[in-house]
């Protein structure tokens, strides 16, 4: 089964827990507001790219009008993922996002048909927080979700645990992270996970994107 990976934003976005103290070795006191990110991607018009040849990335983020999902009216954005090798489009996954702004949460996402992973309809349960002051090297819980085939719910085929980081990016940037650890329906890891990474300049702007991808068994592939 291929992985299936949400796109939340994401968020987002949106590496792993932790930078390392050799990638920065200036003391580094700025703080960066995860939550103000978050409300960009759910608000904002969005277009960002990554790439590491042969591969690259576009994703783009549009707000939709409020719709009710799982019974509570959210904020949605209809975003979009395309994917090329050597310049050739090889899949392009559309995914539409629910959110709540006061804090910032993702409820759920539905993935449609066609594009390289399979549709689903996600649910998630909030565990904590973007934080509004958060420094290089910390981390902390987001959310657990479910993976349905539709929006039945008869049928789980998969489970993913989010956390979020704040990673070193440059001397003037960090990474707000948002980190997915995939499992099988059963809930055992199945080895996929992703690290969906904005830019942020000091005043917690989203300037640029890093996307890590590990599937089981093989490389992890890194766009920026």
């Amino acid at each position: 089964m291929k992985a299936r990976y949400l796109i939340l934003s994401s968020a987002l976005t949106l590496g792993f827990a932790g930078c390392g103290s050799g990638d920065d070795p200036v003391p580094r006191l700025e703080t960066y507001s995860l939550q103000a990110a978050a409300v960009q991607r759910a608000t904002k018009n969005m277009s960002l790219t990554a790439s590491a040849s042969p591969y690259s990335m576009t994703w783009d983020s549009v707000p939709a009008a409020d719709q009710v999902f799982e019974g509570v009216v959210s904020k949605k954005t209809m975003e979009s993922v395309t994917f090329k090798n050597d310049g050739v489009i090889t899949s392009v996954d559309s995914t539409d996002v629910y959110h709540s702004l006061t804090p910032y949460f993702v409820r759920g996402a539905i993935r449609a048909p066609g594009g390289f992973h399979s549709p689903y309809y996600a649910v998630m349960t909030r565990d904590g927080d973007y934080p509004t002051a958060g420094a290089i090297g910390e981390s902390g819980p987001l959310a657990t979700g479910i993976q349905y085939a539709d929006e039945t719910k008869s049928v789980v085929v998969g489970r993913v645990v989010k956390t979020w980081s704040i990673e070193v990016a440059s001397a003037t940037t960090a990474y707000g992270c948002d980190n997915s650890v995939y499992q099988d329906a059963a809930g055992a890891p199945n080895g996929s996970s992703r690290s969906w990474c904005y830019e942020l300049d000091s005043t917690s702007n989203i300037v640029g994107v890093r996307l890590t991808l590990r599937n089981s068994g093989d490389a992890p592939i890194v766009l920026r």
